[in-house]
């Protein structure tokens, strides 16, 4: 819940910071919320390496964390905005089809995308 309020807050902030100025660029939000993202994923990765893990609740990144990064690079107005979507999405897609089912992109992820 944490990460995921982080995470929201990134997305908050480079709404405010573009909102009512049409072609201004702030990519700032956008890669610290992509980079919280990596974080959660490396984390996890030690937590599943370390056999003390047992009872540890996951931080691998879920659909809803995905959609709030993918969210938060079309706030940014970055004209590399769609192809980080593109790749994110295409991330979380791959999650889901390796067998995590919290990954699975849902109607939100869909129209982020689009």
């Amino acid at each position: 819940v944490t990460y995921n309020s982080v995470l929201h807050a990134y997305a908050k902030q480079a709404e405010r910071q573009t909102k009512g100025r049409f072609g201004e660029i702030n990519e700032i939000p956008a890669r610290k919320a992509e980079e919280l993202l990596r974080h959660m994923q490396k984390v996890q990765n030690i937590l599943e390496k370390n056999s003390a893990s047992v009872g540890v609740e996951s931080i691998r990144p879920d659909c809803k964390c995905f959609n709030t990064v993918m969210s938060t690079w079309i706030k940014s107005g970055s004209p590399n905005m769609g192809q980080r979507v593109q790749e994110l999405f295409n991330e979380m897609q791959r999650e889901y089809e390796t067998g995590y089912e919290s990954a699975k992109p849902d109607i939100f992820s869909y129209n982020i995308l689009l």
